[in-house]
């Protein structure tokens, strides 16, 4: 009920569109001229992600800023994730994910120009975005680089170069494992997960504790 509550802090809306029913945060800015934004979370994420950070883009002379930096944050739930799903319902590629948002930026909100911010999954959206519709963005913005890393760093690699090359050699041998399964077998790991909240609770910590730079706690980073 606690996150209940954190969440229903922000005005929510669901609309139909592309045949699904999105989910989407619209939290209005404070500020003479607030930039709306597309905040758009990764894989497996939710706009649970964003509820600190929600309050400081839209109001940031309350948090130190200046009133003029404030966004119009929409934060939609991908389709297939979390309230923008229903069982049964058609999944969606990463170029539909970003047409539907189009539209609801555009015919459903009405904003002419807006920025695009990602991180993971919501990366390469923002890059898509600005592939498929750059004429109605004011700029992308990612925290995370939407390539496919290479392990062939070549006979002329820097120290650097080969130290990366190691590293992501480690990383999918050792820390790729999750996507496979939640990939290919999910609902098998659905239901183990489900029936043990400690065996969820460690698949979640593992990978904030694994993938954040701490001093061995996760909550730490």
């Amino acid at each position: 009920r606690t996150q209940e509550a954190a969440l229903n802090a922000f005005p929510q809306f669901r609309v139909p569109l592309h045949d699904i029913d999105l989910h989407y945060i619209h939290a209005e800015g404070r500020g003479p001229d607030p930039m709306p934004l597309l905040l758009m979370h990764g894989w497996p994420g939710s706009v649970f992600e964003f509820l600190d950070i929600l309050p400081m883009l839209t109001d940031p002379g309350a948090h130190g800023g200046d009133p003029a930096d404030a966004f119009t944050v929409i934060a939609p739930s991908l389709p297939g994730f979390g309230l923008s799903f229903a069982p049964g319902q058609r999944r969606f590629s990463l170029q539909e994910m970003v047409d539907c948002f189009h539209s609801l930026m555009t015919a459903v909100l009405g904003f002419d120009r807006f920025g695009v911010q990602g991180g993971d999954w919501g990366a390469f959206a923002a890059s898509n975005f600005g592939l498929r519709y750059p004429e109605c963005l004011t700029g992308i913005h990612q925290n995370m680089i939407a390539i496919r890393p290479g392990t062939d760093a070549g006979p002329d690699a820097s120290a650097e170069e080969q130290r990366y090359v190691r590293e992501i050699e480690r990383w999918i041998y050792e820390e790729s494992g999750y996507t496979w399964i939640q990939a290919t077998r999910p609902q098998s790991l659905a239901y183990a997960m489900t029936d043990s909240p400690t065996g969820l609770a460690a698949w979640i910590v593992e990978k904030f504790h694994a993938w954040t730079d701490n001093d061995g706690l996760p909550d730490d980073a």
